[in-house]
């Protein structure tokens, strides 16, 4: 079986924690790769429902993993991996649509008179709202609401995964229905009846971040976009963890990564 073909294989009896534990010990691609690909759905549909551009959410998706890879050991608890995932990307998202917004205004008062007005980012209002209202719950809601409402995990399996009964799991779940209908009534939002959305992350996007985030071999067959972009998404951030991943990603393996690394490094000082 080809490198490749390894990397995608499916590890349905591997627990988060033991993915991580793999990553954080042996560096080990594989299995940062099913993380990828186990919450990489979550991810994209956070960041798709919160940025227009497919480009910058595609960005803004792999710039949430290389956060994961670089603070993986940090993570106290796998258990909570997904939510942590979802604040992560929403937070990623919402800075790079921000900037992205600002760097269009800009870029239309230079070329433009005054007094040419600028088109807002024709996202889903309603779904920007909710994804806002649920990164906003309590950790114990946010937890049930991603596993079960998000990511179609069975109420069995996400009791399980939590470490909690079903009835407390399903009692989570009611509270945090509460909330949000109330949360999002007051911004004259109603709140769906299903909240799941299923986003397809493709092959080529899925090999694209985790070789932005581990610096893994490419395949020449798989076209990728260039790593400056996540990059720039993570210079948005604007914190010393960006540049504190952006240091270590120059000192790596990979020589196009470490070059693009290090110029965005650069641009930071």
């Amino acid at each position: 079986m080809s490198r490749l073909l390894k990397t995608f294989v499916v590890r349905t009896a591997a627990t988060d924690a033991h993915l991580l534990g793999r990553f954080i010990r042996d560096r080990d691609d594989a299995a940062f790769t099913e993380l990828v690909r186990r919450y990489g759905p979550l991810v994209l549909g956070v960041c798709r429902r919160t940025i227009s551009d497919r480009h910058l959410a595609d960005d803004a998706f792999q710039a949430t993993f290389v956060v994961l890879a670089r603070k993986a050991d940090s993570i106290q608890s796998a258990t909570h991996l997904a939510s942590w995932l979802y604040g992560v990307s929403h937070k990623v998202a919402l800075r790079a649509r921000t900037m992205a917004g600002r760097r269009a205004k800009h870029e239309t008062l230079t070329a433009n008179p005054p007094d040419t007005a600028v088109r807002p980012d024709p996202i889903d209002e309603v779904d920007g709202v909710l994804d806002a209202e649920i990164a906003n719950l309590p950790a114990l809601y946010r937890d049930a609401v991603v596993l079960c409402e998000l990511q179609g995990v069975s109420r069995y399996d996400a009791a399980k995964t939590l470490g909690i009964l079903e009835g407390t799991l399903s009692s989570r779940l009611a509270k945090a229905r509460k909330l949000l209908a109330i949360a999002l009534t007051r911004r004259g939002v109603t709140l769906p009846a299903t909240l799941a959305v299923s986003t397809t992350v493709t092959l080529e996007l899925c090999t694209a971040t985790v070789r932005a985030a581990t610096g893994a071999f490419a395949p020449a067959a798989v076209t990728t976009p260039s790593s400056d972009r996540p990059m720039e998404v993570l210079t948005w951030i604007g914190t010393l963890e960006a540049k504190k991943l952006l240091a270590d990603l120059a000192k790596g393996p990979d020589e196009r990564l470490g070059r693009d690394a290090t110029k965005t490094l650069q641009r930071l000082k």
